[in-house]
This record gives C-alpha cells, sequence and structure tokens, in this order.
C-alpha cells in the first residue's frame, strides 16, 4: 500500500492539472493573474503548527514531490502550440515557487502528526528513497496510459452514443 501511494497521489493531482491547465492557458479568456503571495495566503488561512508544517515541507522534500509535479506537468504545457514558451517557464516557475505552501494546508487537514512523521521515516530511508526516485517516471508513465484510454473510450463512447 504505501508503494503506491505517491504514484496514486500523483496522478490524482496530475491529472486535473494537465487537462485543466493547457486548455485554459490556450483560452481567450483571460485569468486573474495569481499573486507572488497566493501560496503564503493559503498557510495564514490555516492553523498549523510550526511543528506540522515543518513536517510536511521535510516529507514533499523526501519524495521530490515538487519537481515530479512540474516535470509531469511540463509536457502537456509545451505540447500545446498556443501556450508559448515563455508562459510555460513563468507558469512553471511560480508552480515551483507556491508549490510547498498550496499543498502545506492540504496535508496537514489529512494527515496526523504521526502519520507524517511515518511518512518521512519511510521516505527517508533507503527503500523509501528508491520508490520517490522511480515515482516520477510511474506516474508519468500511468498518466500517458490512462490519458490515452481516456481518449479512446470517449471516441467510442460518443461513436456509440451518436454524438
Amino acid at each position: 500500500m504505501k508503494y503506491k501511494l505517491l504514484s496514486f497521489a500523483t496522478a490524482t493531482i496530475l491529472t486535473p492539472l494537465t487537462l485543466g491547465i493547457a486548455p485554459s492557458l490556450a483560452s481567450p479568456v483571460q485569468a486573474a493573474t495569481p499573486t507572488e503571495e497566493m501560496g503564503q495566503d493559503f498557510l495564514e488561512e490555516s492553523d498549523i503548527s510550526s511543528e506540522k508544517e515543518t513536517l510536511i515541507r521535510e516529507l514533499i522534500e523526501a519524495t521530490n514531490e515538487q519537481n515530479m509535479i512540474a516535470e509531469s506537468v511540463r509536457p502537456a504545457l509545451e505540447e500545446n502550440p498556443q501556450i508559448p514558451q515563455e508562459v510555460v517557464d513563468e507558469y512553471l516557475r511560480r508552480l515551483e515557487a507556491e508549490y510547498v505552501d498550496l499543498v502545506t494546508p492540504i496535508y496537514a487537514e489529512h494527515y496526523t502528526m504521526e502519520e507524517l512523521q511515518a511518512m518521512l521515516t519511510f521516505y527517508q530511508s533507503d527503500v523509501g528513497q528508491s520508490i520517490a526516485a522511480r515515482s516520477e517516471d510511474v506516474a508519468q508513465d500511468t498518466f500517458e496510459r490512462v490519458s490515452s484510454w481516456g481518449e479512446r473510450n470517449m471516441r467510442e463512447i460518443m461513436e456509440d452514443m451518436g454524438y
């Protein structure tokens, strides 16, 4: 179960990100630009102890989650010809700068201190580091396979239903 936790969580996060970001960036409607302080605003709104916040930050670092998310989103953004490379670069820069602050309240809400410590201990172990190192590839392969399956099945369903 522990072995699947990171890749499942990553796939769960990446699917809406990758499917939702690229189309919205290509849209002619201009969205509000997030501020540099946005991630910090999320942290300030929550009541997270400094000990819990530190554990969460260490866990995210131990799992290489921040980089994994950025690198998993990059191909979908770069493959869209309507998104200029400078926009992709700026988006990824902001994601890197704000990611930990954005997700820290989520971790704090869903995990106890004991659970966070257990996950951190695991991911700091040799086995945990080995799994974390391969999780990006597993998540990317999973995303590609599920995306391909989804596209194929959506076409079939649409055809079967006469659309």
